[in-house]
């Protein structure tokens, strides 16, 4: 029976084992054909836009809870790469190969970190271009000391141009085009970076393929101020520094926005959200009060509506109140802005 026993502890062990998620990361250095085992990164899971979860490899493998997207994170700075998600499906180990370019784009771990263009791990002086497989271009420019010198250019395999980064004294200036020439989006920064890759002080206008504006932004120590547009043109949302206002494509009024910060009884920082809702005649239908610990930034999040609890619900019929709920359940009534166009 002792042995039995054993025995099945070991199996169980073992089944355990084999439900691992890992994960294992071959790096090939820029000018270089050999892939190593890099160590030096990190997959990083984003709960929600405030709390990420951080998985760092031990003898080269990283152990994971379980399926789901993840980021590579290079702990002391790395290349820009074109996607750093991996997507974790089943059990067993996943082997990711990344090979560098010759020519790539290096960002430091500082929360200030300037872009470098680096070549071989050195920093650019002078004309660089780095070329698909096909021996087409894919990016060129002039730089110095892995800064852009004018501009750089990136363009798609058939040879069409991708984007345009040009510097001036002061600022840099971003076209984006789709792969048959349009106009996607025009980026306007000054140089100054509070994230990475996310100055302080910026612009940008994106397009709808029929050349219309889709979104006009701009944004100023963290505070962002935007319109946003329907295909048609009409005016879908507009956001200033304290109130959002979203409308129906006719004109009326489908729900508004405000926001403050205060201390709840504890004294802890809440960031408090006010929403009113409108229906198809632009009459007041349900206003809700919202809460969130998770307040770093001045404005809402609203790609990320979990992060916030319900404090009341008030409905309206014909101008006059019919019901008020207080912290309600959560599964009975979740946050839901406006859909993002």
């Amino acid at each position: 029976m002792k042995y039995l026993l054993t025995l099945l502890l070991f199996v169980s062990s073992q089944l355990c084992k084999a439900q691992n998620y890992r994960f294992q990361f071959y790096l090939t250095k820029s000018c270089s054909t050999i892939a190593q085992l890099d160590t030096s990164y990190s997959l990083v899971y984003f709960k929600s836009e405030s709390e990420e979860l951080v998985y760092k490899p031990v003898n080269g493998t990283v152990t994971l809870p379980g399926p789901n997207n993840y980021y590579i994170h290079f702990n002391d700075g790395g290349p820009l790469m074109d996607s750093s998600r991996v997507e974790i499906l089943d059990t067993g180990l996943v082997i990711f190969n990344y090979k560098v370019p010759d020519v790539y784009e290096f960002i430091g771990p500082e929360l200030h970190a300037e872009r470098i263009y680096m070549r071989c791990h050195v920093p650019i002086n002078g004309y660089a271009e780095e070329l698909f497989e096909d021996g087409t271009v894919k990016l060129r420019g002039n730089f110095k000391a892995g800064r852009i010198k004018d501009s750089i250019v990136y363009f798609y395999p058939g040879g069409k141009m991708k984007g345009r980064k040009r510097s001036y004294r002061k600022r840099y200036t971003f076209e984006a085009f789709d792969s048959s020439g349009v106009l996607k989006s025009y980026h306007k920064s000054v140089k100054y970076n509070v994230f990475v890759g996310r100055p302080s002080k910026w612009s940008e206008t994106t397009y709808y393929p029929n050349g219309k504006t889709k979104i006009k932004e701009r944004t100023n120590q963290l505070i962002r101020r935007f319109q946003e547009f329907y295909p048609s043109g009409k005016l879908y949302s507009r956001q200033t520094r304290k109130k959002k206002t979203d409308y129906r494509e006719n004109g009326v009024k489908l729900a508004s926005y405000s926001w403050q910060q205060k201390k709840d009884k504890y004294g802890a920082e809440i960031q408090l959200v006010y929403q009113d809702k409108y229906d198809e005649y632009g009459k007041l239908s349900e206003s809700w009060v919202l809460g969130t610990y998770w307040c770093q930034l001045p404005q809402p999040r609203w790609t990320d509506p979990k992060d916030y609890h319900v404090i009341s619900v008030t409905k309206y019929k014909d101008g006059k109140v019919v019901s008020k709920v207080v912290e309600p359940e959560v599964d009975d009534y979740k946050f839901k802005p406006s859909p993002i166009l």
